[in-house]
């Protein structure tokens, strides 16, 4: 047993902070490391912080797997571990996770219901600040034309304005 003196008087318990909402956020991964899953394949758990916004540090945990019997999974994780360097601009070949860290990016936050854990966040793309924050361009409408030129009218039938 432990013998503390701290006064908790005045003190609110922490609020659940809930999901974060569906959307694109700035955030960089801040940290990250190789884990084994229950399988045996390995895969590579990034902590990721939003940096901006309503949500400024509020953390999400991405698993990407590198190691597995499924070779599809590892497929899906080479995808994403490609799609992050390609946000950070970091080119392969990748040495150490730690290349990635603190380097701002977007990120596409979806929610799904995880039978164990119930409602979660999960990232579902990366990308560039750049090239994320770029309104989009709808090509559906022609464009139109603002003004046309129109020969002046003059008072008399002469063209010369003098």
């Amino acid at each position: 047993m432990a013998s503390i003196n701290i006064d908790l008087n005045n003190i609110e318990p922490l609020a659940d902070f809930g999901l974060i909402p569906v959307g694109f956020y700035t955030a960089m991964i801040i940290d990250s490391e190789i884990k084994l899953s229950k399988s045996g394949g390995k895969y590579i758990n990034f902590k990721v912080q939003i940096v901006d916004g309503q949500y400024k540090n509020r953390l999400i945990w991405s698993m990407v797997t590198t190691e597995n019997d499924n070779i599809q999974a590892v497929n899906i994780g080479k995808q994403t571990l490609i799609s992050i360097m390609n946000a950070v601009g970091v080119l392969p070949p990748l040495k150490d996770t730690a290349q990635l860290h603190n380097k701002p990016i977007v990120i596409k936050v979806t929610q799904r219901t995880d039978p164990v854990y119930g409602d979660k966040n999960e990232i579902k793309g990366w990308s560039k600040i750049e090239s994320a924050t770029l309104p989009p361009v709808s090509f559906s409408k022609p464009v139109e034309t603002v003004a046309t030129w129109k020969k002046p009218v003059l008072e008399d039938d002469d063209e010369a304005p003098f």
